[in-house]
């Protein structure tokens, strides 16, 4: 459910604020292209803040789902509040990180216009942050974003091995309903965590490494950040896609003949299954 909320904020934070990013002469420039564009210094600080902040959530809340998943399938499961707390500890860690472009990054200067205004597009320039990879604190936040996306990476991996011991173990003892529960289960959690591989963390990397290697690549960044904001749709097909109970809800609603059979709960409760009448049946 909490990975849904992160995807709605990001949803919501990019269609209000419409970020624009840009790499030119081994600096990356970040820019609001609403109404935002001409605010001031501290009003695009913020605005950037906060899209930063709800950017990185989207892939950041992964390994918290992963772990959650691991604990359910032990003996010691989470409760549903020391989830919420993790998902709020994860938060507190990206926001603290996004904010504090405060600090690690520079603001709109003559210099800098030149730059960015070497582009026909932005003859008219907008207010702005930029992180120059000459300068250290630029240098560190860059790092640290790029270390961020390969840890959380790092760690669902770890835990996707956790969950599949730990299936492996317990598949003997599971009904055929529980296994394919099981299944669509693991299935939506890898889609949902290769579409921000695919969407988020290439663009991501691009544009965080690129003026680490001093590249000037003119509306790249409008490109991926376009780009990054297809995530909530991915997330969201995927679980219609694979889900037999999202599935045929469609299929209902679309007027289409025939009920997928689905599992209502998980391999640790009773599993329920739906007939072609729409009836549930235990």
């Amino acid at each position: 459910m909490l990975n849904g909320v992160a995807d709605l904020v990001f949803a919501f934070s990019n269609l209000v604020l419409m970020e624009g990013v840009e790499i030119l002469d081994n600096s990356l420039f970040l820019f609001s292209t609403s109404f935002f564009y001409h605010s001031t210094q501290t009003a695009t600080t913020i605005a950037t803040a906060i899209w930063l902040t709800s950017l990185y959530m989207a892939f950041a809340v992964l390994p918290v789902n992963y772990y959650y998943r691991y604990r359910q399938l032990s003996t010691n499961p989470l409760t549903i509040f020391q989830y919420v707390c993790l998902y709020f500890l994860a938060l507190f860690y990206v926001g603290a990180h996004c904010f504090s472009v405060f600090w690690f990054t520079l603001p709109k200067s003559e210099e800098l216009d030149k730059i960015i205004t070497s582009v026909t597009y932005y003859s008219d320039p907008p207010a702005y942050i930029v992180s120059v990879a000459s300068e250290p604190g630029c240098m560190y936040h860059l790092l640290h974003s790029t270390v961020q996306v390969g840890g959380s990476y790092m760690l669902v991996a770890y835990f996707a091995m956790k969950i599949r011991a730990a299936i492996v173990e317990q598949r003997s003892r599971m009904s055929s309903g529980a296994k394919r529960t099981d299944s669509q289960i693991m299935t939506v959690m890898f889609v949902q965590c290769m579409c921000p591989f695919i969407v988020l963390t290439i663009p991501i990397g691009i544009c965080a490494s690129a003026p680490l290697f001093g590249k000037s690549v003119p509306l790249l960044g409008i490109v991926l950040t376009t780009v990054m904001g297809l995530i909530p749709i991915c997330n969201a097909l995927s679980a219609l896609l694979i889900v037999g109970t999202y599935r045929s809800a469609v299929k209902r609603l679309l007027g289409m003949s025939g009920v997928d059979s689905t599992i209502a709960i998980t391999s640790k409760g009773a599993v329920s299954q739906m007939n072609a009448d729409g009836k549930t049946v235990i």
